[in-house]
Order: C-alpha cells, then structure tokens, then sequence
C-alpha cells in the first residue's frame, strides 16, 4: 500500500475482507539526513488511505545503515532517532504503535554483533537506543505502544546471535543500567521456518525458537527481566493489564509460482517452495495458534501481496496480480473463527533447569576402580556439578538439599569424595568421568545443574546407593 498510486486505497478492500485490521509500513532513518522524513511523499498518500479504510497503521522505524548505532557518537545517534520518532509521531497522530528497530540480532540489520572475545555487544547497544527510543515517544503520547524490534528467530551464534540469547544480554544490559523504567510495550518477534519446506508443528532445538516453541520467547524474556521493572509475559491463560505483549509482526512460507504467472516475477527463486495447498494449511495452523495465546497481541503475514522478485517474499495470500491463492480463504476463515478457542495457552515460567535427566552407573564397583561416570542431558545449555558422596550403608538416603548445598556452593557438611564440573550442551548427552580411587564402602552420585543463561533456575539428581568392595 505504501507505494501505491493510490495509497493502497484499492487494495483495502481485500485486506479488511480477511478480517485483518492492521498494516505494518516501514520507516527508515537516514543517519546522514537525521531530520528528514524518508520516503514523506509516500506516506503522506499511504496514511490517509488506510484511515479512510478504518485500518490501523503500525509503524516499523529502523535504521538504513547497520551501523547506525555503532558508529560514530552512538548515544548522538540514538537522541537523533529518539528525535526522529518524535517527528513521526506528530506528523502521523493517527500512529498509536510504533516497531523500533528490526532483527537487532541479524547481522544483515544490526553490526557489530560481536565485539573482542566473542563478547555480545549488539544487545547492549540496541538497549540505549531502544530506550532513548521510548522515552521520546512517550513524551509525546504517554499511550503510544512501543514494540521492541523483532528479533529473527534463529541465529548461529558466530555473524548471529540466537534469539535467547539476544534476549539473555538483553536483560543482562538492562539489570547493569539501573533503569527503574520499562522500555518496551511489547517484544516483536519474526517467525520463519528454518527451511521453508518445514511445518510450523515443527520445534526447533535451543538456543533458536520454531513456529511452535513460542513457549521459549516466553521463558527467555522471564530469564532476563523477571522481577525487573520491565514486566514479562502473562502467566495465565488470561493476559492482566501491564503485561508484556507479543507482537508477531513477521510470519510467512514462499509458495511455488504457477507457469501462467512465471513471466510476471523476475530472476531465480532462492528457497525450496511449498504447495498453495501447503501454503493455506500453514497459515490457518498459526493464525488459531497465535488466537489462542493470551500473550500474542498481534501478528502480521508478510506479505499480502507477492514480491515480484523471486528473490524476495513469495509469501503473500494474493499473487502478484492479485488474485487470491488458498491460503486468502483460510485466513479468513481462521480469524472469523479465532475466538473459538477449544482451550487457551497456558503458560508458566520453568524453574529448574528445561529437559534435565541424569543416566547413573550405579552398580556395584572393585575397589581398584579409577574412573566412574554418569551422563547428563539438557534441552539448554547448563553447568553441571556432580560428585560422589560416601553414604552410611546400603539404605541411606542423602538430602537432596544437603547435596545441592554441597555441589552448589560447596558449603555444609557433606564433602564429595569425587567432585567434577562441566558444560553440558543443549541436546547433547555428556558424559561426565571421575577419576581417582575410592575406599571400600557405599557411595551414591549427585548432580547439580543451573542454567547457563539464567543461574536461579537449577535442578539435582541423585542415584541410587552402590558399593565398592574391598
């Protein structure tokens, strides 16, 4: 619609029949230019025509230079956006929601990343921005909602960073700036399939986040702010007034093009495709999905129209010359249908370590043993502390507490006769060795594992009682 002739007045129609009630328009900032309105000719003509179409606009304002934050003076650079957005506000009142930033933890979008010894820094210098950001907006209307930037639901961690662990230094810049104030409204979120070919049921492995793992967002963003002035997600099948919203303002799959359009799209396709067909179940699968999620406030197909270019997004429910695929009449179907929710999402916080399990070799050992081993897993990076500890006779029982003080902080009475510390990696099954002898006697095995990203959230395991005889 921004860069119709028309303002998209032609295409509302077709937008308000699916039931959909918001278009998101992005916005760029020229750091070189900080004071002009880019492309103002074009949202001049866009705004209008939406409200005329009873549609509400959602800004999305981010830089044109991935180093616009980084370069330079960047708490200049963030009071001039800060500016910027200011600008926005009162030239377009229409404008109640406004996405700052997009994909932060993107290279394409956000550089650097990482800084000397692979240390984090994007988090930390999108928080001063994004900051700066509210704290302008607000002064101009205290009720305008400001969506912290999208991440991308995937990172690799190297040119990337992965979504909870963006999140994760997120929080950690955060709690180390003192800010007694929220700076978001709501967290944006991009969900894309890792390959275009995978189902949104699909769940994705941690640190990354699928279709279906919104549950992951959800524990990331309690990790890093809970019991912060920055208020999270709704633990309830109900979202209370002050809770953080989720605002899924990018999701979509790229379809196969038809050989009567072919001619009508340029260059080669980049992806592997999936049918309309395809095309029109996924999409109904995630629209009841995010219908039924108290957290999600909103979420946004890109596109509704096809990019021309095939390298581009062949995502929307109409094709390029606008015709409608399948995927028009399930979404429509979906949202007229969205309150018919057969049960809500519920969600709590995790408070031990996610997916941890312990494999105990705990048979019976000769005392010439030098090397005893158990094997941990987790679904999430964790330290592990484990330790063998000399127990009374056969039918002793050990306090779980009084292990996990003793492996913890290494503080009460009880000692390990053997003691190792590890790194267990999400998915990954490790094999954790003690090495030394033990005296003859009856001995049991303990672990303590805390979560990587969040040290509050832990769990201890205990095997049972084996002995080594003399």
């Amino acid at each position: 619609m921004k860069y119709a002739d028309d303002g998209g007045a032609s295409l509302y129609p077709k937008l308000t029949a699916l039931g959909v009630d918001t278009n998101r328009m992005a916005v760029h900032w020229d750091p070189t230019d900080p004071t002009a309105i880019q492309e103002q000719g074009f949202l001049d003509r866009a705004l209008p025509a939406a409200a005329r179409a009873d549609v509400r606009v959602v800004l999305d304002v981010y830089p044109s230079d991935r180093y616009a934050f980084t370069a330079g003076s960047p708490e200049v650079r963030a009071t001039l956006f800060g500016a910027y957005l200011q600008t926005l506000a009162r030239r377009y009142p229409q404008v109640k929601d406004f996405i700052v930033g997009n994909e932060p933890n993107e290279s394409y979008f956000w550089r650097p990343q990482f800084g000397p010894g692979k240390r984090q820094v994007s988090a930390a210098a999108f928080l001063r921005m994004i900051t700066t950001a509210y704290d302008a907006l607000k002064s101009v209307d205290p009720e305008l909602r400001v969506i912290a930037a999208g991440p991308s639901n995937e990172g690799n961690d190297k040119t990337s960073t992965s979504p909870v662990r963006f999140i994760a230094a997120l929080g950690d810049a955060y709690r180390a700036s003192a800010r007694s104030t929220p700076f978001m409204d709501a967290m944006g979120f991009h969900i894309y399939p890792r390959n275009n070919t995978h189902p949104p049921a699909k769940r994705y492995s941690w640190p990354n986040i699928g279709p279906s793992d919104l549950a992951r967002v959800k524990q990331a963003v309690w990790d890093a702010f809970a019991d912060s002035p920055q208020p999270t997600f709704a633990q309830s099948v109900f979202s209370p007034e002050g809770s953080l919203g989720l605002v899924v303002d990018e999701f979509g799959w790229q379809v196969a093009i038809g050989p009567r359009l072919a001619e009508r799209y340029t260059n080669d396709e980049n992806v592997p495709t999936i049918t309309e067909a395809e095309q029109a179940q996924y999409y109904a699968y995630m629209m009841r999905t995010f219908a039924c999620d108290p957290a999600v406030t909103d979420a946004m197909i890109f596109h509704l129209v096809d990019e021309a270019d095939l390298k581009g997004f062949q995502s929307g429910v109409l094709r390029i010359n606008k015709s409608k695929r399948p995927s028009y009449g399930a979404v429509a179907r979906a949202i007229s249908t969205a309150g018919a929710c057969g049960s809500r999402a519920s969600w709590k916080p995790a408070r031990g370590v996610v997916g941890a399990k312990a494999i105990f070799e705990a048979q019976d050992q000769p005392a010439d043993r030098t090397v005893f081993s158990i094997f941990v897993t987790t679904a999430e990076d964790a330290i592990a502390r484990a330790g063998i500890f000399r127990v009374s006779g056969s039918d002793a029982q050990l306090e779980l507490g009084e292990v996990e003080r003793s492996l913890a902080v290494s503080s009460g009475e009880l000692t390990p006769a053997l003691k190792v510390t590890k790194t267990v990696k999400a998915r990954y099954t490790l094999r954790i060795e003690f090495r030394g002898s033990l005296e003859p006697g009856h001995y049991v095995y303990g672990v303590h594992l805390r979560a990587a990203l969040n040290p509050t959230r832990t769990k201890t395991l205990l095997s049972g009682t084996f002995s080594v005889d003399s």
